[in-house]
């Protein structure tokens, strides 16, 4: 008995032992660590994996007899995402390289008809297994299945930002879209990179990083505002005056996957909170055309300043109405703060009286009827005004800009204080456009002198046309031609020959009117805004055309794609907000040196004479075009 009951411990004992010692194997190997951790999307490393674009039902041009069609899924892979320094799998190519992307996928779309077709490309169909080769695994123990990418070693060497396709056989019963090979609306991604030490530690170990993510794979547009500027007109230099209009200026771009369509914006004058959807009272509400994916456009505003000295807020809106599925509506905003100041000392003050007009504007006119004008400008203030432009604006809507273009300018003298100067406009022809419209005159057009008040410098005179035949003008641009062609790259400084035709297919004559050109525009641009050539433009009875001819157009100095803009009627003469037909774009791409600024730090050095500061400045500035600079 006491021996079976020694046997029975020793038995307990050496359970006990063998218990411990899988404890501490196991413990053992979850202590160990297998690589540095990371998260995609984050400051906590410089690689990162987006979803980019599709293509759907395409043939790929290195397989020479496809069996069937493909759908192209395409990712932009990145070592170089902005990170936090301080963060382990924050590091240059020079520490750590792309080793692997591995996507999870549904195990059961790993059949032989996906296997045998499946293939990897760059964004335009080529093949690309010259710098990246892929394996598609099953499920195991130890992985999910997943699509294994793998950057070859000069890929890997070089990459900064690339992008690989998936391309899967569109036919059916097949995981054939991006979404059923990931099995939802996300593709779990997995990277690695190269092994390294990080210096940050004590006694590190040469891993490599893995970093995991959640890939949103649906496609979307991002509206992004930018560079909102506010620019006073009245000068030089350009000063906000109370009262005045002055000029906004910013940059909407589509950062999203896919194009954005048309929308608006919305304008606040002084705001202090920032826009939101809808919210009321806006200064301007107006168009923001259609962009694609990665396009942008400048847009011009006109914004009526608040009447008194002081501090405001010029608030900003893309997509006003929030009408546009993005996928994200945080960068819809922008904000710029601005004084409002009247210059000390001795100022002028136009003012328009004595407005005269023969024959009266009330009641019905014709379309097309003639006035005689007549108006008195008033200087008002207390030193003389500069000399400067009157402009009549046949049909305006809103304020006209700073030097816009109308259907009558004149000069306008120097006035001393309390001086005047008589106006005579005479046969002015109005406008065709059935209904209310508005004939504005506007003193100092030009906005050559500062003043006291810039309120009294415009005045709006209403009038109704009315056209029972319906009779009205319609400008068409036709038949344009640019020599050299505007295809292919454009060097900097290029010099074209630009003919057209404006060709009235309407039912009544044009009015007199202009044409503008810009060397880069996207959308309809304001009434008046001044381009880089503008020239007279009819009148043009019903069915006539009238040719015009452009020598030597200079194209846009700034390197990147553009979009030549031909106006018909820029005054809006014969429309009340121009009209598409009487617009005409063309895209073009000007290539050239582009120097960007890459590193700037301030290094020991011996200050120049006068400064205390015992740094320099280094800084390198890199040419990133295909264009070699001049030495």
């Amino acid at each position: 008995m006491a021996a079976d009951g020694k046997r029975t411990s020793g038995l307990q004992a050496a359970a006990i032992c063998a218990v411990l010692m899988t404890l501490r194997l196991l413990l053992a190997r979850a202590a160990a660590q297998t690589c540095y951790a990371g998260v995609l999307s984050t400051p906590s490393t410089n690689f990162d994996v987006q979803f980019s674009s599709k293509v759907l039902n395409t043939t790929l041009s290195y397989i020479k007899r496809p069996k069937t069609l493909y759908n192209r899924f395409c990712f932009n892979v990145t070592a170089a995402s902005p990170c936090n320094s301080t963060a382990l799998c924050c590091k240059t190519s020079a520490i750590t390289r792309l080793s692997t992307v591995s996507i999870a996928i549904v195990p059961a779309c790993i059949v032989k008809g996906l296997t045998s077709n499946f293939s990897l490309s760059f964004a335009d169909g080529t093949n690309a297994k010259s710098a990246f080769g892929f394996k598609i695994n099953k499920a195991s123990r130890k992985v999910v299945a997943n699509v294994r990418i793998a950057p070859k070693t000069s890929t890997s060497k070089a990459l900064g930002s690339t992008v690989v396709c998936i391309n899967l056989p569109a036919a059916a019963g097949l995981c054939n879209t991006i979404g059923s090979l990931c099995g939802g609306n996300t593709c779990n991604v997995n990277v690695t990179t190269s092994k390294f030490k990080p210096a940050s530690l004590t006694k590190p170990k040469s891993l490599p990083c893995c970093l995991t993510g959640n890939v949103n794979i649906q496609q979307a547009s991002n509206l992004v505002a930018s560079g909102l500027a506010i620019t006073g007109n009245a000068g030089p230099p350009a000063t906000l005056l109370p009262g005045q209009t002055a000029t906004a200026r910013f940059v909407v771009t589509n950062a999203g996957s896919s194009a954005s369509p048309a929308t608006t914006y919305a304008l606040w004058a002084n705001k202090a909170s920032v826009a939101a959807c809808n919210d009321a009272g806006p200064s301007t509400i107006a168009a923001v055309p259609a962009l694609a994916a990665g396009a942008a456009t400048t847009i011009t505003a006109v914004v009526a300043l608040p009447g008194t000295v002081g501090a405001y807020t010029l608030q900003l809106i893309v997509d006003y109405t929030c009408s546009v599925a993005e996928s994200s509506e945080a960068d819809n905003t922008a904000s710029q703060a601005y004084q409002l100041v009247v210059p000390a000392g001795q100022l002028p003050d136009l003012m328009i009286t004595n407005i005269l007009t023969n024959p009266s504007l009330t009641g019905l006119l014709p379309a097309g009827q003639l006035v005689n004008l007549t108006f008195d400008v008033v200087n008002q203030g207390t030193a003389a005004s500069l000399p400067g432009l009157y402009t009549i604006f046949n049909n305006l809507l809103g304020l006209p800009l700073c030097g816009a273009l109308g259907t009558v300018s004149g000069a306008l003298g120097a006035l001393a204080p309390g001086a005047s100067q008589t106006i005579n406009v005479p046969a002015l022809p109005l406008t065709r456009i059935p209904g209310l419209n508005t004939l504005q005159i506007v003193a100092d057009s030009n906005c050559s002198s500062i003043e006291a008040d810039k309120t009294n410098n415009v005045v709006a005179l209403p009038n109704n046309i009315n056209n029972p035949a319906g009779l009205l003008p319609k400008l068409v641009i036709s038949k344009i031609l640019a020599s050299p062609s505007l295809a292919g790259l454009l060097p900097l400084g290029q010099l074209v020959n630009l003919t057209f035709d404006v060709v009235n297919s309407g039912t009544a004559a044009s009015l007199a009117t202009v044409y503008t050109i810009f060397d880069d525009l996207l959308g309809l641009p304001v009434c008046g805004v001044a381009g880089a050539v503008t020239g007279a433009l009819g009148p043009i009875a019903a069915g006539a055309t009238q040719a015009v001819n452009v020598p030597n157009f200079p194209l846009a100095v700034v390197v990147g794609a553009k979009t030549l803009g031909i106006v018909a009627d820029a005054s809006c003469t014969n429309s009340a907000n121009g009209s598409s037909n009487s617009f005409a774009a063309l895209p073009y791409i000007i290539s050239g040196v582009d120097f960007v600024l890459t590193s700037l730090s301030l290094v020991p050095g011996t200050p120049p004479l006068g400064l205390l500061s015992p740094f320099a400045i280094k800084m390198t500035i890199t040419n990133v075009s295909a264009w070699p600079e001049l030495m």
